[in-house]
């Protein structure tokens, strides 16, 4: 799996390691974009919390409070967080775990689908409208996932989402 985060996030994925070759990366990634996944970060009260968008399905993953410690581990909580947001979904545990098996490990890539970095931009701009003290990850996850967007011929995320598993 190969992460794109913006310039401005890559400080927090410092613990992952990159990609030897971007281009080969960005080749990878037109190939494979279940696989593939775009990220940045917004601040609220001093903590950074974490949208990754996946290339495909635009399915939205979010991290809370992603700091000098927890980044050490921030592949765990990746992998942990595509787990419960497939499993929420209501994709099947042995697709899930097809697809985690695919996986092996993540790598840090560069962002270069502009229109991906719009709709993790997009899913910001959404996340910013929720007060702080009522920000659920769960919740804002939900939110960000019934979004519909154009990219995926108007279907909400979570549709899209199990529609490309069914056919894994």
């Amino acid at each position: 799996m190969i992460i794109n985060p913006t310039v401005k996030a890559m400080p927090l994925f410092s613990a992952i390691p990159k990609v030897k070759d971007i281009e080969d990366a960005k080749v990878y990634c037109n190939e494979n974009p279940i696989y593939s996944w775009h990220a940045n970060y917004y601040t609220v009260n001093r903590k950074k919390i974490l949208i990754l968008v996946n290339d495909l399905t635009l399915l939205t993953i979010v991290i809370q409070d992603v700091n000098a410690e927890s980044k050490k581990y921030l592949d765990h909580l990746i992998r942990d967080r595509i787990f419960k947001i497939l499993m929420s979904c209501g994709i099947a545990p042995d697709k899930i775990e097809r697809y985690m098996d695919n996986v092996n490990e993540i790598l840090i890539g560069k962002g270069h689908k502009r229109n991906i970095t719009g709709v993790v931009t997009q899913q910001i701009m959404a996340a910013e409208t929720f007060e702080y003290h009522d920000l659920l990850r769960a919740e804002l996850m939900d939110f960000c996932n019934n979004m519909i967007f154009s990219t995926t011929n108007y279907v909400k995320l979570i549709d899209k989402t199990i529609e490309v598993f069914e056919e894994l």
